[in-house]
């Protein structure tokens, strides 16, 4: 595996976007590959940045870390979904990040099947379309950007009004936007 071929599962699977040699977003939960000559480190990192030590593995391959990376972004995100039902179960309420990701899935086709079995609720589908609307309604300054800035731009604006949201909702709620202009 190389890193492009990392990135299409990713992008393809609506993972969180891995941390590769210091390049990408810290965050609880993120997936890390460090690289140190000849051998490279693939570890998860807590709240606060700091190695979580229990996930720490060493490799002597690139191919061999990236799949570990693929193994843990995977695992972490069958985790959230694990959280999520549990939440929905218990207390009524939607993960929200994760209902982005899955309502935004198959955009600009449909996913309401799986929406609809994971979710079930018209309340979900509700936050989920007020949050498309916030994210349509803001106003970019065109100039000479690209869709790569915008949606940038896109990703920078709703985290800042909703830090709350994941990498992959962000990404999601960007690819969204950069669609409805293009």
């Amino acid at each position: 595996m190389d890193i492009s071929e990392l990135m299409r599962i990713v992008r393809d699977e609506g993972l969180d976007r891995p941390v590769l040699s210091g390049v990408g977003r810290l965050v609880n939960d993120a997936v890390v590959l460090d690289r140190d000559g000849d051998t490279w480190s693939v570890y998860l990192v807590d709240e606060r940045h700091a190695v979580i030590e229990s996930t720490l593995r060493t490799f002597d391959s690139e191919s061999a870390a990236l799949e570990r990376v693929l193994l843990k972004l995977r695992q972490v995100a069958k985790a959230r979904r694990s959280r999520a039902a549990l939440l929905t179960e218990r207390t009524g309420t939607v993960d929200l990040n994760m209902a982005i990701v899955v309502f935004l899935k198959n955009y600009p086709g449909s996913n309401d099947e799986e929406f609809g079995s994971r979710f079930g609720t018209d309340a979900a589908r509700e936050e989920v379309r007020a949050i498309l609307d916030e994210t349509s309604g803001i106003g970019i300054e065109w100039g000479n950007k690209s869709l790569v800035d915008i949606g940038e731009e896109v990703e920078r604006v709703m985290r800042e009004r909703h830090p709350e949201l994941s990498t992959a909702a962000l990404e999601k709620l960007s690819n969204y936007f950069t669609y409805l202009v293009k």
